[in-house]
């Protein structure tokens, strides 16, 4: 029966990761297209989803960020493979196509750092989508004359809390701020369980615990209670609501050198 048990696991986890993907949809209209082109000169800040890939989840990050007075050039990041063409299972568990992708966003970021030099650059990372970013900081540090990125933010991030970030910090001016959620115990408990990190182990996830790892460029966000304080949506995705980010997330991009003042009492204490 062990075998039944895993397959009706799977199914449970495809339905979790898959939660919110219809609920709305993700395409800019000519003028907002026109506004994101603008602003490029502004800096940049690159949407990374989670396995479900555009959606509600990437369109209500980039909503928080605009609440959140970020007026930089706002990117989404389509990694992965499609929904249809089997996207929830491959984009977790194939870590070399996803490497892939996280080296032509490096390739993207360098050329953006050569034709606007000392703008500022961010990533934001959704759950799978922060294991791409991470991999394309690594990627990024072997480029030859590549200049760190200001910070990324990981959101439920399905890579293993004992994840080796010290690569991909040293990419970065400012480090990296993590979410995680003790609550998310579908996707990030069952889920990571069944299908296995981004990274490919099969450890407890970090969006979850948090990284095992301290470091002073590392900013450990733990979500409370208060912080979910009106938000009705699953505990995997609740880290990407607009309000969330326009409160809790904006504020990392708009103020650096990090944290920024108005975060500290939200962070955990020994993160040094």
């Amino acid at each position: 029966m062990n075998w039944i048990s895993r397959i009706v696991k799977c199914f449970v986890v495809l339905g979790v990761f898959a939660a919110g993907i219809f609920a709305g949809g993700c395409s800019q209209s000519p003028a907002e297209i026109s506004d994101e082109i603008a602003r490029m000169d502004k800096g940049l800040a690159v949407i990374l989803p989670g396995i479900e890939g555009k959606g509600i989840s990437s369109e209500s990050i980039r909503a928080g960020l605009r609440e959140g007075r970020v007026e930089l050039r706002i990117e989404t990041l389509e990694w992965g493979v499609p929904l249809l063409e089997g996207g929830l299972a491959i984009n977790q568990v194939d870590v070399a196509r996803n490497r892939e992708q996280a080296a032509k966003l490096a390739l993207r970021l360098y050329e953006y750092q050569k034709a606007f030099p000392d703008r500022p650059v961010f990533l934001v990372g959704h759950s799978g989508g922060s294991g791409v970013a991470v991999f394309a900081l690594e990627a990024l540090a072997k480029m030859p004359d590549a200049e760190p990125i200001g910070g990324a933010i990981l959101i439920a991030s399905s890579l293993s809390a004992g994840y080796d970030l010290i690569p991909a910090l040293k990419q970065t001016r400012y480090g990296m701020v993590t979410v995680s959620n003790p609550f998310d115990l579908a996707a990030l408990g069952l889920g990571t369980a069944a299908m296995g990190n981004v990274d490919g182990t099969r450890t407890a996830s970090a969006g979850r615990t948090g990284f095992t790892m301290r470091h002073a460029k590392l900013f450990k966000m733990p979500v409370t209670l208060g912080m979910l304080r009106g938000i009705r949506i699953t505990p995997h995705t609740a880290g990407t609501t607009t309000g969330f980010v326009r409160e809790y997330l904006a504020p990392w991009i708009l103020r650096t050198p990090w944290p920024p003042p108005s975060m500290t009492a939200n962070l955990k204490r020994h993160i040094h």
